[in-house]
């Protein structure tokens, strides 16, 4: 399959704001060794973006180009690649690269498109659904009949989390800044949503669980509730971060974590080993690929194109999106 030599990509000219993205016009790259080039459809918006935008460069060794998971049609494939899969409508998680024509993926993270999803919603899961999993199911071990609390409920991760949760048999609670929010989280699944800006999130979270508290936290917001978190966790309970917010300190007293056998875990998704990644995929292909479409869907915000990558920037960072933001390349 021939595909063009250059390619539209969105960089940056240096650290700073969203007006500091810019779109070029770069060689579209060769893909290497068990590596796929994906002509790219759609394209996620993450918060590893907006901080990449804002620190000014990708991590060593990786592409200046962002976003980190798209949708679209493998066009090439490297060496120890399987070529029969040219033509494929894949959805992919990627190191870098996705605001772009073409983009390249580890072939066994490039999955196939599920049957169930267009084309526009296919490029809005991969992220999502690989942190929402490794994070609640392999380092926090979730099992049926659990209770776990996602923050930020109608976010892409939190929806995600709730879905997960309720594929598996455990019981979803979320936490939520407006009464419309709660409103999705719960037609989401949730058994209760909690409205942190009217509501006391623990006592509401005692309430819903009868008092047990919940198994485990899926934190989205850094140290914002830290030792709120611990309040209302069950004993042997779990934390798992996915964002460090701010960056602020967790000030949490050791006695706390210690009366509640509390395990506090964290992890970041782009630089996980791709031997970590391929099993999340594998578990993902097993458990959640058969319903996906029939029993679960992603929460989508809003769209924008390569040329107003800025503006989906700005949406990401206005705290107002609920869902995933997309970037409409082809």
């Amino acid at each position: 399959m021939s595909h063009p030599s250059t390619m539209r990509a969105v960089t940056q000219s240096g650290p700073g704001g969203p007006d500091v993205l810019r779109l070029e016009t770069l060689p579209v790259p060769k893909p290497g060794p068990g590596e796929v080039l994906i002509r790219v459809a759609w394209a996620g918006v993450n918060p590893h973006d907006t901080n990449q935008r804002k620190r000014g460069s990708p991590p060593p060794g990786q592409t200046p180009v962002f976003g980190l998971e798209c949708s679209g049609e493998i066009v090439a494939v490297g060496s120890a690649a399987d070529a029969g899969r040219i033509g494929q409508k894949v959805c992919a998680i990627v190191p870098g690269g996705a605001y772009a024509d073409h983009c390249l993926s580890p072939g066994g993270l490039a999955l196939p498109q599920p049957k169930g999803l267009t084309e526009r919603e296919a490029g809005a899961i991969m992220e999502s659904l690989f942190t929402a999993w490794f994070n609640m199911m392999e380092l926090a071990g979730l099992k049926p009949g659990e209770r776990v609390l996602a923050h930020g409920g109608t976010g892409g991760v939190g929806s995600t989390a709730i879905m997960i949760a309720n594929l598996i048999g455990a019981e979803a609670y979320g936490t939520v800044g407006t009464e419309e929010k709660r409103q999705l989280c719960l037609t989401l699944g949730a058994k209760a949503a909690i409205n942190y800006r009217t509501e006391d999130v623990v006592k509401a979270v005692m309430d819903a669980s009868g008092g047990k508290g919940v198994d485990v936290i899926v934190e989205t917001s850094g140290a914002d509730y830290t030792t709120k978190n611990i309040d209302m966790l069950a004993k042997d309970g779990r934390i798992a971060y996915i964002s460090g917010g701010k960056d602020k300190p967790l000030a949490v007293p050791v006695s706390a974590i210690m009366s509640k056998r509390a395990r506090v875990m964290g992890s970041l998704m782009r630089p996980l080993e791709l031997p970590r990644k391929l099993k999340v995929a594998a578990a993902l292909m097993e458990t959640v690929w058969p319903v996906v479409g029939a029993r679960m869907k992603p929460l989508i915000d809003s769209e924008f194109t390569l040329e107003t990558a800025a503006d989906a920037h700005r949406r990401s960072e206005s705290g107002e999106a609920t869902g995933k933001i997309l970037i409409k390349v082809a």
